[in-house]
Order: C-alpha cells, then sequence, then structure tokens
C-alpha cells in the first residue's frame, strides 16, 4: 500500500509499505478520506512531534473498517467511522477515569503510531474503537 512517509524537515516521501495486520483486538480501516492538519505542517516544517522516523503522517480521517479482529464485537465489516486520533497509556489514574486528553503520555497517530495517510491503518479497539462510533449515514440529526 502507499504511504506519506516522514524522514526529516521537509522531508515527505509516497513510499510502497507493508498493510498493516489486524491484530485481535484491532480493526483495519480503508482511509476514504484524510485531512491536513496544523500539526502535519508543524511536523512537515520543523520536525515538531513525531518520536520516530520513518513515521506514516496524519490523524485526521474518515474510512470503512475492512477487517475485525477476533475479540472486537463492537464493530463490523462495511461499517464507516471517523477515528479519534489520540493514542494514551490506558493505566493511569486518567485513563482510568476515561479523561483520556489528561493522560501525561498522550501522544496522536502520525506522531507517536503510524498515521492515517496510507491506504489503510489499524485502531486498537481496546483503546479507540468507542471514539469510532460516528457512523457516517448521511443523516442528518
Amino acid at each position: 500500500m502507499f504511504a506519506a512517509r516522514y524522514y526529516g524537515i521537509k522531508n515527505v516521501i509516497v513510499e510502497d509499505v507493508a498493510k498493516p495486520v489486524c491484530g485481535p483486538n484491532e480493526v483495519l480501516i480503508e482511509i476514504k478520506y484524510a485531512g491536513i492538519c496544523g500539526s502535519d505542517l508543524h511536523i512537515y516544517r520543523k520536525g515538531m512531534f513525531v518520536t520516530s522516523i520513518p513515521e506514516t503522517l496524519g490523524h485526521e480521517f474518515v474510512g470503512i473498517v475492512k477487517e475485525v479482529g477476533s475479540k472486537v464485537n463492537n464493530r463490523k465489516l462495511g461499517d464507516r467511522v471517523v477515528g479519534d486520533p489520540r493514542v494514551f497509556c490506558g493505566n493511569c489514574r486518567w485513563c482510568k477515569e476515561e479523561n483520556y486528553h489528561l493522560c501525561p503520555q498522550l501522544g496522536f497517530i502520525g506522531e507517536v503510531s503510524p498515521g492515517c495517510f496510507a491506504e489503510f491503518i489499524t485502531i486498537n479497539a481496546k483503546k479507540h474503537l468507542k471514539f469510532l462510533n460516528m457512523l457516517i449515514s448521511g443523516r442528518r440529526h
């Protein structure tokens, strides 16, 4: 699959990489749309936030569930989803209280783990799936 990978300041290369493998607690999502955020520009221009190089960029996306891990029971193939880009520890006081935004280790996909500027992404359902609950149904609410 193709992915936009960060190799350093002003050095992003679209290259062919292995498609991620869906683990038992994950969903594999085919990316349909991805947005470029100001954070992505900070990474590109100044190298901010990224913890390892190379890294697949991007953290704002809409996609379709293409595979569901064996331990995931609240998503199905074909679900259209919006992802929560937060990567949190899940073990600290704040995470246990579901105040993930206060996690001292908080990061984002595309910065501390592979992002969505790719054809596919896997998301850990235990940490992220409940945030993948915005169905794009075409209905107005």
